[in-house]
């Protein structure tokens, strides 16, 4: 063999290397994306988690979601802060949705916990008043543009106080 076909040789081993070092890399990164995004979901659901375990803890939360009595100074702080919690976890979730870091039917999720937890009067006037200014601009409007035509529900949070009556 001469040193021209040696060469030659080389060369054709060379990008055969490099075209597997790139397909190598391109994997990696695939897998490093696929471990961001399983990690962004695993974030939202152990949020999610906390504010069911909250609402179990503290049943008085969710009828102070629809009751329609006087909250004490108290309860409209817990009230606010369990609520704050809720929608920053949403907030949290939109930015990684608008990001690319979490797919439309986990977003679609989180949208329909948007909707609950302001769907009530109670929950309206607390973000029309308190809530909006609490959350960046930008999540601020979405929400608005999402809740702006959609009625309220109370009866969801009635029929979770009392899903077992006929």
């Amino acid at each position: 063999m001469t040193i021209e076909q040696l060469a030659n040789l080389s060369e054709v081993i060379g990008v055969v290397l490099v075209i597997a070092s790139l397909v190598y890399v391109a994997k990696q990164l695939r897998q490093t994306t696929d471990a961001l995004h399983a990690q962004s979901r695993q974030s939202v659901l152990n949020s999610s988690q906390m504010e069911l375990f909250s609402l179990m803890n503290n049943p008085a939360l969710a009828k102070n979601l629809v009751e329609e009595s006087e909250l004490s100074a108290d309860e409209h702080i817990a009230l606010h802060c369990f609520l704050v919690a809720i929608l920053r976890v949403r907030e949290f979730s939109w930015l990684q949705y608008m990001n690319g870091q979490i797919d439309d039917v986990q977003w679609e999720t989180e949208l329909v916990v948007i909707q609950n937890v302001l769907g009530t009067t109670r929950t309206r006037l607390w973000w029309n008043t308190v809530g909006r200014h609490t959350f960046g601009a930008r999540f601020s409007s979405f929400v608005d543009a999402t809740i702006q035509n959609q009625a309220t529900a109370d009866g969801f949070w009635k029929s979770v106080q009392n899903w077992s009556a006929p």
